[in-house]
């Protein structure tokens, strides 16, 4: 009975300070309700309310990522995939922006100070002008990126500087009108989950928890002094037993040790039996069984008494009770007590009194939409993640020569020679040769074109880009296809067929350095660690004709003994570092017939002597 007592005493000082707590906080809440003039409860979500506005605020998040990717995929390098990483930033500012200005800036309009409420003006102002702007921006965005411009950004600053309305694109405006949903479908959300008034849901919510941590602390306390009353009922039927057996000559008035604890059956009969004066506290008239089970969970307020035969001596009266008074039977127990304890025999009681949960199927129902709906985004947002740290990635591009900056994965150089006029129909055979030659260049493959000219050492430039790729075989979730091909077709294709027409004009000289322009061009492009193991090729679209003070062909034989004897051997000696040549042989008409084989076999023996390989030599058509 002792530890009952005490549990009890301790339960009271917890549940005192619990209570005073509470009524502290019911207390300020009155308080903020008079000073603000509030005649209503306090409106903020909690329980499936508060999930199913969380998941929809997730659903409208990844909605907008998934929806301005879609639409910024067309001027981004890793198609769909790239597009919703960009859109990931714009969705951040866009959602998360309009939810933290209405949490934290436009209720303040809702407040009865001027200051608040001018807070709260300047607050509705900043959000108008982040939705209307962002998404102006976004679709200029959309509109510039999508066109090859060098400096996306830039240009749309300078769009909305000068005409901010001015979109072309339909899809655009659709873009910007989705955005605005979305903003205003977060906006309104913060005042779903956050009472309209500043600081009300706070401290409702603060009253709430408060409500429901002295419940629990009661139903704690209830649970264990039953704990002690099911202990209590074990000790009393093992009397039962004892005064039973006929061997057991202990008389019921009797006091027992067990162990360390000292019990007596009669007092805590008289203890149950007393229960009876906890019905006169509640002003109702109750039963014996129910008075006695009132006050086993109440807990007993236990005065010593003196034990004769199964009596006390301080006889009670109970015509003033409320309950019906109760007479021990032949036992010793009464009626009440014997009846009780024979229930509690037939069946467990709990040993912890179960939490109360919501049984309510609209607010279950709300909680599994909107654990699906968070479910759902994350997972779309994590499968966005792992997409994108495990996609292949093009390398990082040089603007003005389309070449990855880490240098070219091959190296491909044409040698034009113009120093006297090519036939037309050698034009357009050189022409298509050299399409076919720039559509199987690698992806990333450097090809330059080059004009032999007398007056420029190496030759003049005139071309000088890598093939960024067509598309083809590209996906479009993990890349742009249409990008790439416009990206080959602008920036690499038109420019290279621009640079033909300029190379195939006369370029008269009286000279024709090929050696010499072919030892610049090993020196200036297959010279190097950083390209000793790219792959090199050299196209030479010539009559092959040197003609230079220290040796000319068109002068004494073709043999290359000669040449070798000639001072041009050492001067024009180069290393071409294996790499493959091809020769367009163009046929002239000239005073000194040429034999063609002969002379093709003299630069055969001079790539060869210089470190490269002839892959193959084509006469081209027409005779110049």
């Amino acid at each position: 009975m002792s530890e009952f007592r005490a549990e009890a005493a301790q339960g009271r000082d917890e549940l005192h300070r619990l209570r005073r707590h509470l009524r502290d906080l019911e207390l300020e809440r009155d308080e903020f309700q008079r000073r603000n003039k509030l005649k209503r409860t306090a409106r903020w979500a909690f329980g499936g309310n508060l999930t199913l506005k969380v998941g929809v605020l997730l659903a409208v998040f990844v909605f907008e990522v998934f929806l301005n990717g879609f639409f910024l995929a067309k001027g981004s390098e890793l198609g769909y995939l790239g597009g919703a990483v960009e859109a990931f930033t714009f969705a951040l500012l866009n959602v998360g922006g309009s939810f933290l200005i209405a949490v934290a800036g436009v209720r303040e309009l809702n407040h009865r100070n001027l200051f608040r409420k001018l807070f709260g003006l300047l607050s509705l102002l900043c959000y108008v002008g982040l939705a209307v702007g962002l998404n102006l921006a976004l679709a200029h965005y959309r509109e510039a990126s999508g066109s090859l411009v060098s400096d996306a950004g830039r240009e749309v600053l300078l769009r909305l500087q000068a005409s901010p309305l001015a979109i072309a694109d339909v899809k655009s405006w659709l873009f910007f009108g989705l955005g605005i949903l979305c903003s205003l479908i977060a906006f309104a959300d913060a005042f779903l989950i956050f009472d309209p008034y500043p600081g009300y849901g706070t401290l409702e919510k603060r009253r709430t928890e408060a409500h429901e941590a002295y419940i629990r602390q009661k139903s704690d306390l209830i649970a264990k002094l039953l704990e002690i009353r099911d202990q209590a009922i074990e000790i009393l039927e093992g009397s039962d037993e004892l005064r039973d057996d006929p061997l057991h000559d202990t008389e019921p008035g009797i006091t027992r040790r067990r162990g360390n604890d000292r019990v007596d059956d009669h007092e805590i009969f008289r203890t149950f039996e007393r229960g009876v004066e906890v019905g006169t506290h509640f002003g109702r008239r109750e039963s014996s069984e129910q008075c006695v089970q009132l006050a086993t969970t109440a807990g007993w307020r236990h005065r010593r008494v003196t034990i004769s035969g199964g009596r006390s001596r301080n006889r009670r009266r109970y015509s003033s009770l409320k309950c019906r008074p109760s007479t021990p039977n032949s036992s010793g127990h009464s009626p009440a007590t014997a009846r009780l304890t024979n229930s509690w025999r037939r069946r467990q009681l709990p040993s912890r009194a179960p939490r109360r949960r919501s049984r309510n199927p609209g607010d279950l129902r709300k909680h599994a939409v909107g654990a699906a709906l968070a479910l759902l985004a994350l997972s779309a947002i994590s499968a966005g993640a792992y997409v994108y740290t495990t996609a292949a990635r093009p390398p990082a591009l040089d603007r003005s020569s389309l070449c990855p900056v880490d240098g070219p994965r091959s190296i491909a150089v044409v040698l034009l020679d113009s120093t006297d006029d090519i036939p037309e129909i050698a034009k357009r055979e050189v022409k298509t040769a050299l399409a076919d030659i720039a559509e199987t260049l690698p992806t990333y493959g450097l090809l330059e074109l080059r004009l032999l000219d007398p007056k420029v050492a190496g030759g003049k430039s005139l071309f000088a880009r890598c093939n960024p790729g067509d598309g083809s075989g590209l996906s479009e979730y993990t890349a742009n296809p249409a990008l790439a091909k416009k990206r080959w077709l602008d920036g690499f294709r038109e420019p290279l067929e621009d640079a033909l027409q300029i190379g195939f004009r006369p370029l008269p000289g009286k000279t024709s350095p090929i050696m010499e322009t072919v030892q610049r061009i090993a020196v200036e492009r297959f010279t190097g660690r950083a390209v000793e193991e790219t792959p090199k090729s050299l196209i030479m679209v010539s009559d092959m004709l040197e003609h230079e003070p220290d040796y000319s062909q068109y002068a004494g034989d073709l043999s290359y003994g000669r040449y070798k004897a000639s001072r041009a051997y050492q001067k024009f000696r180069t290393n071409l570092y294996g790499a493959e040549v091809t020769i367009f042989y163009i046929q002239r008409s000239s005073a000194k017939p040429i034999n063609s084989a002969d002379h093709i076999r003299f630069w055969a023996e001079w790539i060869r002597d210089n470190n490269g390989r002839l892959r193959q030599a084509n006469k081209l058509q027409g005779v110049g």
